[in-house]
């Protein structure tokens, strides 16, 4: 039999079943997919769990898709084909996941396993997230992060758990990331830790350079925050524990409520038949609240009394700092005193000895009290002032201020810091935290003058005239103000009137205000408030207190 042509095939009637042979001998048969999975049908599940599958096709894979419960959860569309699956996400209890590899030529496979979801939730959200808080402060951020996301599936209200879970991140070095996940926990205002370690956080960023035209509006949103907490507490202890007069009084002054810790300490009885320690607390309470009359009197009655100690001689000190008595404050703290057992005496005779001019006593005291109590706002605003070196100071500075954003002293220092500095931004700082800290201390005297001068700095006579004025109606006296405003009338170019001021002042000290020449307001800021350490309002914390060693005596 003669083979028909090839044009006759091709397009006769045999053409269909020779063109599918044709085509089935020369492709080869459709490729095989192959698709294991390391989970197997039972298995538990948790946090975020890796699924691996594991997929093969001679023509090649071209995705692997993950399904839980039938909702498409993730593709892969290359080696290795993982699907971390966070469970913290999904519903506790069975599950199945669905896996499927498709190749190049559209083959497909799948393969499905029943799971148990599994964060053992049952310990309950708080176990959880002290878990994750022992787990941070071991040194475990992983564990950290694992239990606090734990606890925060099993009660999204659980602040603790927040709380790990921003320290973490600002370990990581991401604090701003940090105070946002903090801000927004549900029971924040219930939490007294979340609230304080929010305010510290906000000052440690708001003392950034970046930050500076934003610091004072931070300031003030951190020192909220730490009243809250502090009110909280006290509520709490009030209807729980009423008798703890100590830490109610001791959480008023944390939150700068001087008075009413006055009047908690005064009805416990911290009058002047108490104990030492007790007499000295409300001493201090006296001291930041600006009365410092009735806190030398309340100290002379315990030194009649036979119950003063060294933290008595160390307020004693302070309060007669704070009216810028230095060698008398001084005078206070014995060689005893300083004898390694009492770091408020080591803070305040450091202060006192700057002002004095006494460098090298007033570093070493300093180095003392950080020896001894590093950890406190009072013993680091002391280094600062001590410190000639004014990277370290300021770092000591700074310090300060994030321990205890209350006190106006490290503030005050700041401002002035900010005021050196010749740009429109750092003045306004420095005039905005100025305000503020007039605003928010009995002690106006020297906030008020840094204010002036800052006006002066900004071009703005008239508002530090404004100042000035009212100053000097009430107080005719004080060198540092009488020099203020023999400052003013230079930069006004009034020569006769500088002079006649800068007289009056040097009539009051001439030991520090006897000058040849007025200042323009960056020098006099400069010059007062650091190289004199004339009015820096000094403080020390109910902590440096206890951390006294007792000896007994005057």
């Amino acid at each position: 039999m003669r083979t028909p042509p090839l044009n006759r095939i091709w397009h006769g009637p045999l053409c269909p079943v020779v063109c599918l042979l044709a085509i089935t001998i020369g492709s080869g048969a459709r490729a095989q997919v192959s698709l294991r999975l390391d989970l197997k049908d039972g298995d538990k599940v948790s946090d975020v769990a890796p699924v691996l599958a594991h997929a093969y096709s001679k023509a090649g894979i071209n995705s692997v898709t993950f399904a839980v419960d039938g909702t498409l959860a993730a593709t892969v569309a290359s080696v290795p084909y993982l699907f971390n699956w966070d469970t913290i996400a999904t519903t506790e209890g069975a599950h199945t996941l669905t896996v499927t590899a498709t190749d190049a030529d559209g083959a497909t496979k799948s393969a499905s396993v029943q799971l148990t979801v599994d964060n053992g939730l049952g310990v309950g959200s708080h176990t959880l997230a002290k878990q994750a808080d022992a787990a941070f402060k071991g040194g475990d951020r992983a564990g950290a992060v694992k239990f606090a996301r734990r606890a925060l599936k099993a009660d999204p209200n659980e602040t603790l758990a927040t709380l790990v879970q921003a320290r973490v991140t600002a370990a990581d070095g991401d604090l701003a990331g940090a105070i946002a996940l903090l801000s927004k926990a549900p029971a924040l205002a219930t939490d007294l830790a979340a609230e304080d370690q929010l305010a510290s956080w906000r000052i440690t960023l708001a003392l950034a350079p970046e930050n500076t035209a934003s610091f004072a509006s931070e300031l003030q949103a951190a020192v909220k925050l730490r009243q809250s907490a502090a009110d909280q507490m006290v509520a709490r202890l009030r209807q729980g524990s009423p008798s703890l007069t100590a830490v109610i009084g001791m959480e008023q002054m944390r939150a700068g409520d001087y008075d009413g810790a006055i009047t908690t300490y005064t009805a416990a009885g911290a009058g002047d038949a108490a104990a030492a320690a007790d007499m000295n607390h409300l001493a201090l309470a006296y001291i930041l609240d600006g009365r410092y009359f009735d806190a030398i009197t309340l100290l002379r009655v315990a030194e009649r009394a036979g119950r003063a100690d060294s933290n008595s001689h160390a307020l004693r000190a302070l309060a007669l700092l704070r009216e810028t008595h230095f060698a008398s404050a001084r005078a206070q703290i014995t060689a005893a005193d300083l004898d390694g057992h009492c770091p408020a005496c080591s803070i305040v005779a450091a202060i006192a000895d700057v002002a004095l001019a006494q460098p090298d006593a007033a570093a070493a005291e300093a180095q003392q009290a950080a020896k001894l109590l590093p950890n406190s706002a009072d013993t680091q605003y002391a280094l600062s002032l001590a410190t000639p070196d004014e990277r370290l100071s300021e770092t000591a500075l700074h310090q300060a201020i994030e321990l205890d954003p209350v006190q106006p002293g490290p503030l005050q220092d700041h401002a002035v810091r900010l005021a050196q500095v010749d740009t429109s931004v750092y003045s306004d700082a420095a005039l905005a935290l100025a305000k503020y800290l007039v605003g928010a201390t009995k002690e106006k005297l020297a906030p008020s003058i840094l204010e002036a001068m800052v006006d002066l700095i900004l071009k703005d006579s008239k508002s530090a005239q404004v100042v000035l004025t009212a100053l000097y109606h009430d107080d005719k006296t004080s060198p540092d103000l009488l020099m203020a405003l023999a400052t003013y009338w230079h930069t006004q170019d009034e020569g006769s009137y500088s002079s006649t001021f800068m007289g009056y002042a040097a009539s009051h000290d001439k030991k520090r205000f006897d000058w040849n020449l007025p200042r323009n307001p960056r020098e006099y800021l400069q010059k007062v408030y650091r190289g004199l350490a004339y009015r820096v309002l000094p403080f020390l914390e109910l902590s440096t207190l206890s951390a006294q060693r007792a000896v007994a005596g005057g």
